[in-house]
Parts: structure tokens; sequence; C-alpha cells
């Protein structure tokens, strides 16, 4: 399928009781897509509050909350990302939250010359023993492997910030990032315990 010149300006919000979350500007998710010239000016938020001892997951971008596959060029993205986790369980089974300025989760998907200025938050409240990290990024939040990249792109003018343990950074965690920039204004925010990926 393909994405072009689609441009967002409403509020998209998520919010399960239970299992996976997606939410994006454009696409909650999208599998092997051709995205291009599009760009996002609505908040976008993802939540979840977990009732069983089940995985859930949060997956939350600008532009699409969770890509596989995908080429992604020449998008933009304004406002704010949010991917919020709560639980009252006293154990959790491998939960977690990504939160991109593009994209929320990256499984194997290429992003070229796109850029963020949109605030990105990631976190987590309750009683966990066993889950993710939550992870955020001024490009994607966490990736799958080294096969996600991201390519000339920056991110300017905004905050990105997780709770504590978490991942963050122009891209929360994992792939790679070749020829991108952040400036000097875009301000990490980072709990006890949280790594900063500042790749460039």
């Amino acid at each position: 399928s393909e994405f072009k010149d689609c441009r967002n300006i409403a509020s998209v919000r998520t919010a399960n009781t239970s299992h996976t979350s997606y939410s994006g500007g454009v696409a909650g998710y999208s599998e092997g897509s051709i995205i291009s010239n599009c760009w996002n000016e609505g908040a976008v938020a993802g939540s979840t509050q977990q009732s069983t001892y089940q995985p859930d997951e949060i997956y939350a971008g600008g532009i699409v909350g969770y890509s596989e596959s995908d080429i992604i060029t020449n998008c933009f993205n304004t406002a704010t990302v949010k991917a919020v986790f709560a639980t009252d369980l006293s154990y959790s089974v491998y939960t977690g939250g990504c939160a991109g300025g593009i994209v929320g989760y990256n499984n194997m998907t290429q992003i070229y010359k796109c850029y963020n200025s949109g605030n990105i938050a990631a976190s987590y409240t309750g009683r966990f023993t066993n889950r993710y990290s939550p992870n955020a990024g001024g490009i994607y939040g966490r990736a799958r492997d080294i096969t996600a990249v991201a390519k000339d792109c920056f991110v300017t003018d905004c905050a990105v910030s997780v709770t504590t343990d978490g991942n963050i950074g122009l891209i929360g965690v994992g792939g790679k990032a070749e020829n991108c920039y952040v400036s000097d204004n875009a301000i990490e925010s980072r709990g006890s315990g949280a790594l900063s990926y500042r790749v460039y």
C-alpha cells in the first residue's frame, strides 16, 4: 500500500484495557508500505491499563505506531507523542511502551529525510517485576535490529523523555542512524537508570 501527501491535524488516542495498542498520526500499524510526504500536527497518545497477566505493548508514533518493512521518506511530526502504561497488578508479563516522532516501533523499516519537532514521552506506572523498558526517540522509539535505519533525519525544538530505566535519544534503542542531526535545543529528560542513545 502507499500513503502519499497525507496530513493529520486531529488528535489520535488509543486506550486499551489489555494487550496491544497501536497509535499513529497516519497509521497505527503498517507493513510493506511506501509512506512519503506525510505530516502530523495532531497529538498522538497510546495507553493501556493491564488487567490480566498477558503481554502488553504500546506503540505510538507521529506518523506510524508500528512499522514493519516500510519505506518512509520526507515525513515530519510537530505534535506530542506519548506511550503510557499502567497496571495495578503485582506481576506483569513483558510490558512496555515505545514512542517516536516518526515511528513508535521500527521493524526493518527504512526512514529517510524525516524530521521531528514534537515532544516525545514513554512512561509506566505500577508494580512490575518482568517488563520491557519504555523507549522514546526523536525519530523512532525502538527497533528490532540493525536492519532498521534512520538516514538524513533531524530532531529539533522538542523534549524527549522516559521514566526510570528507559532508553532515550534520536533513536530510543536498537537500529542505526546515518547522517542524522539533533539540535542543541532538543532536551532529553530521563528517570534514574535510564540510558541515552544519542546516535548521529
